[in-house]
């Protein structure tokens, strides 16, 4: 979305090297003693960011508000997790809703045959301590085309607590 918004159609690294590049020429300036300018450049870049941020959490409030009055459904962004595809949740009607992008879908709690907590664990041979990454939730389906799918987590405490609340969510 802030992609998209930012810089259109422009690859990932194209639009991180700009942003970068910008950020430098507000901090050269703040630097070299053109102190109004550089703060004004770097605060407009946060602004830039932060609304590209609202703005694609408006769209899924209201693509959430959507699929509840089409659906008849009970869905809120508190009651679900992932970044990219997200998935929510509506315990009472036993439903859920798959969010990619602007692809989504609702489908019965029957539609997940099983679902599994997977990581990458990573130590550190000085220290002995412990990183996790890619924490994902993968789904399996009842669906042929997409038999597969795959909820990334915050975090190894984020995938835990899900996976916690799926079992009793699918009991």
């Amino acid at each position: 979305m802030i992609r998209k918004l930012l810089f259109g159609v422009m690859s990932p690294f194209i639009g991180v090297a700009l942003l970068l590049g910008v950020l430098y020429v507000g901090v050269t300036l703040l630097v070299s003693g053109h102190a109004t300018i550089g703060w004004s450049i770097i605060l407009g870049l946060v602004a830039w960011v932060a609304y590209g941020f609202m703005q694609g959490s408006k769209q899924l409030d209201d693509l959430i508000h959507n699929i509840n009055r089409n659906h008849g459904t009970h869905f809120a962004r508190t009651n679900g997790f992932g970044t990219r595809p997200c998935i929510y949740f509506d315990d009472q009607k036993k439903k859920l809703l798959i969010v990619d992008g602007k692809q989504h879908r609702v489908e019965n709690f029957s539609f997940v045959r099983s679902w599994a907590l997977n990581w990458i664990e990573r130590g550190n041979l000085r220290t002995g301590a412990l990183r996790y990454s890619d924490v994902h939730i993968e789904l399996q389906t009842t669906d042929y085309q997409t038999p597969l799918i795959r909820i990334p987590c915050l975090g190894k405490s984020q995938g835990d607590l899900w996976n916690a609340r799926m079992a009793l969510l699918f009991r």
